[in-house]
């Protein structure tokens, strides 16, 4: 059995040969695997290079029973689907007399099968280049495909040289957050201090069942100054066993972003929507904070910021009617720059067109308050994100996920910079907002309210 180009058969730890199952296996008595090379040209003969592709053998002194039934192997598979996804499978029938193998029967599987990352993996993370370790916050989620028992791992495989901090981590969503038994983090280094490169993961350890769902956590870390050559994440999903279940390799993120010191605060701030009578649990009045540390650089332009909400959150403000009266959700939307437009038109999102006086914003604070209909359970992917993006509009930023084409420079992204901020159950306590509002003394910044008098604008 050939391989496509990439794949990888396991091996028994014991017994070091492959590893195969079910009743067309019972007749099989040695297995071994072994790679085959083949160097390619062109039509002028100039080589393409040399390819690896493993093949194993398996053998039946016995030979194999008519109709035996089917056989499982186990492989590893390469982290997106080949350019040529072929198998191919031919059998070989030994001379009693001569001891020469005959072929007997082949069969070539062209289409292969499509190799897929685990579902809705995602890393957020504001990459912002400064002069020496910058601590920020990185938020992953992803969808379980299966149901692991009793315990499972979550392994993350961090970008050289950014430096994870499990002092900092956040469950989230993970099983055992709401029974009290909260998953453990531990930080492994897998290079010596003394080496220039550092490259470390991270062991998330859930001690209960993990359902087929949606779940998310964030930690903070530091960042490196510069952006290294090898700028992905990699997510791996283990069961009890330590077996591999799902992964996510080479999560792609993009260059750092330099000239940009802006901080969004850890939390968001939150309290009953004002007024409220009925449901007020889940409705909330949710206000996003940030900080122009300094003067951004001249090719830093914020044309629109969009505020991503956690799953399942919702708003009930509609499109503004020309000439219509303002819901009385859509007053107590509050904004401390000045904007041309909102886009109340989508659930998940409420976006916000800058003014062109403020694309590059003056030091100080900012905030956007948003009223907001949160689902009664957390959220799987229980994160809020604040894009700032590089264009507004009908060009506005509305994914969590890039699609710039390949030379972009950081600055002329669409979303020039991403903050995620952990999200918070109906019955949390909000923060105090005390150190917010010495922050802004401290810049010297009065901010000014710009109360919307639009209709029902809701964005999803």
């Amino acid at each position: 059995m050939i391989a496509p180009i990439g794949f990888t058969f396991l091996l028994d730890e014991e017994t070091g040969e492959c590893i195969y199952a079910g009743l067309g296996a019972a007749d099989i008595t040695f297995c071994e695997a072994y790679d085959v090379s083949f160097e390619y040209f062109d039509a002028q003969d100039n080589s393409l290079g040399t390819f690896k592709m493993q093949t194993i053998r398996l053998d039946a002194v016995g030979g194999l029973r008519p109709g035996a039934g089917e056989m499982t192997t186990e492989v590893r598979t390469p982290f997106g689907t080949p350019a040529n996804p072929s198998w191919y499978v031919d059998g070989w029938r030994r001379d009693t007399f001569t001891g020469y193998y005959g072929q007997v029967g082949w069969r070539k599987n062209v289409a292969g099968f499509e190799v897929m990352q685990m579902q809705n993996s995602r890393v957020l993370l504001p990459v912002v280049a400064s002069d020496c370790c910058r601590m920020v916050p990185v938020a992953f989620g992803y969808s379980s495909r299966d149901r692991l028992d009793r315990r499972s791992q979550i392994e993350v495989i961090f970008p050289p040289n950014y430096i994870p901090r499990c002092e900092t981590f956040k469950p989230l969503s993970l099983p055992g957050v709401q029974l009290g038994t909260i998953p453990s983090c531990r930080v492994i280094q897998d290079s010596p201090d003394y080496v220039e490169t550092l490259m470390y993961r991270v062991i998330i350890q859930v001690n209960l069942t993990m359902v087929v769902s949606d779940y998310s956590f964030m930690m903070d870390l530091l960042l490196p100054p510069m952006t290294p050559d090898d700028h992905q994440f990699s997510m791996i999903l283990r069961d009890q066993f330590g077996e591999t279940k799902d992964a996510a390799m080479n999560i792609q993120i993009g260059d750092m972003v330099f000239g940009a010191p802006i901080q969004v605060h850890p939390s968001c701030y939150w309290e009953v929507l004002p007024g409220c009578l009925r449901y007020c649990d889940i409705r909330k009045l949710v206000t996003f904070v940030w900080n122009v540390k300094e003067k951004l650089g001249a090719n830093i332009l914020i044309k629109h910021i969009m505020i991503f909400f956690p799953d399942n959150v919702e708003h009930e403000i509609e499109e503004e009617e020309s000439g219509g009266r303002p819901s009385n959700d859509a007053q107590l939307i509050k904004v401390s720059f000045p904007y041309d437009k909102m886009y109340p038109d989508k659930a998940t999102m409420f976006g916000f067109d800058v003014a062109e006086s403020h694309w590059s914003p003056n030091p100080g604070e900012y905030e956007i308050t948003l009223p907001l209909l949160l689902p009664e359970y957390p959220p799987g992917f229980n994160v809020w994100t604040i894009s700032m993006c590089s264009k507004g509009g009908e060009e506005r930023c509305q994914s969590l996920r890039d699609t710039d084409p390949p030379g972009t420079k950081p600055h002329e992204r669409l979303t020039i910079l991403r903050f995620p901020i952990p999200g918070f159950g109906i019955l949390d306590e909000s923060p105090p907002r005390g150190e917010v509002d010495a922050l802004a003394v401290v810049h010297g910044f009065a901010a000014l309210f710009f109360t919307f008098s639009l209709s029902n604008s809701w964005i999803a």
